[in-house]
């Protein structure tokens, strides 16, 4: 069977290949029982890793089933506190995460992280009042703007508890 040179597995293939990544294969099986390259098997898994990693974060984020600022229950976000595109390396980390309800997850102008930047800075005081452990989580981290290479893989594992 030829090495096929798309990057994008069909989803039969994903589905095999998603199986034995997770069983610890190495990726070179993989690609030759899926009929890829090493290469694409490797970005496929890192993508996957990321994605699945961000689904079990915001499931743990969710898992209060309330909106941390209005008690509300429904369409409920999980909001990462310091940005995953600024701060990737954090963007797994449950300290970095609040439950909040569509409303003041995005379009509050009084309080929201997103509307504007007064009600960004109102969020910041109501963290700090009501939630001082992940603003001081917030304080620690809020100037490493080092990009770091986030380790989705070990993320997702660390989520699934295994």
């Amino acid at each position: 069977m030829g090495k096929n040179k798309s990057s994008k597995l069909k989803s039969h293939k994903a589905a095999k290949a998603w199986k034995m990544i997770k069983a610890g294969e190495c990726y070179k099986d993989i690609a030759e029982a899926v009929g890829h390259t090493t290469t694409a098997i490797k970005l496929y898994a890192r993508r996957k890793f990321k994605d699945e990693s961000e689904k079990l974060w915001a499931a743990e984020i969710k898992e209060t089933g309330v909106c941390e600022i209005s008690n509300r229950t429904y369409d409920l976000h999980a909001h990462h506190i310091l940005e995953k595109s600024v701060w990737p390396h954090l963007s797994r980390d449950l300290s970095n995460g609040i439950c909040l309800n569509a409303e003041y997850h995005e379009f509050n102008p009084e309080i929201s992280p997103h509307a504007t930047l007064a009600s960004g800075e109102e969020f910041l005081r109501w963290l700090k009042e009501n939630r001082p452990g992940q603003y001081a989580f917030y304080q620690e981290h809020k100037h490493d703007r080092k990009y770091q290479d986030p380790d989705y893989e070990a993320a997702y594992y660390e989520l699934k508890g295994e």
